[in-house]
This record gives structure tokens, sequence and C-alpha cells, in this order.
């Protein structure tokens, strides 16, 4: 395979991926959007997302699991992101 062309199949690669990452950030922002509900006694064990406007983004206490709930991946992590504030990773 020339250069070019393995230029053009890893360009590709980085703008799918980069594409996947916009929909799922319109996915989250969609739910977000949507209107709380009432929790039911089915609810009770689901996850839940609480949203507070402030001058600031964070995360307070996020665990992340499977779809399926067999693994957990991240446990009770908090970060915060003041307003104004660069971010280097």
């Amino acid at each position: 395979m020339s250069f070019s062309a393995k230029y053009r199949r890893g360009s590709l690669s980085i703008v799918i991926n980069f594409w996947a990452g916009i929909d799922r950030l319109y996915t989250f922002a969609e739910y977000l959007e949507q209107p709380e509900i009432t929790q039911t006694a089915d609810q009770d064990q689901k996850p839940t997302i609480t949203t507070v406007q402030a001058d600031r983004v964070a995360l307070e206490h996020l665990t992340l699991q499977t779809p399926n709930y067999q693994r957990t991946l991240v446990e009770d992590l908090s970060v915060e992101f003041p307003l104004g504030k660069a971010c280097w990773w």
C-alpha cells in the first residue's frame, strides 16, 4: 500500500471516530434535555442522571457500567471543570 493510500485510510479513520464521538455527545445532550420523570417502583434500580445548571461542568460520583451491568468500568468518579479554565490532557 502506498504512503498516499495509508494516509487517506488513516485520515478516514480519524474522521469516522470523530463523527462517532459527536454522535454520542448529541445523543447524550438529547437525553439531558428530556423532562425529569418521577421514579416509579420499576425505575428504582435503574441508573439516573441529575442535571443542575451552573457555571461549571462537573461529574459527581459517576459510576459507568457496561450496558448489561456485568462489568463496572469506572466507579465513583468525580471531576470538575470550572468556567473559563482551560483543560489540557
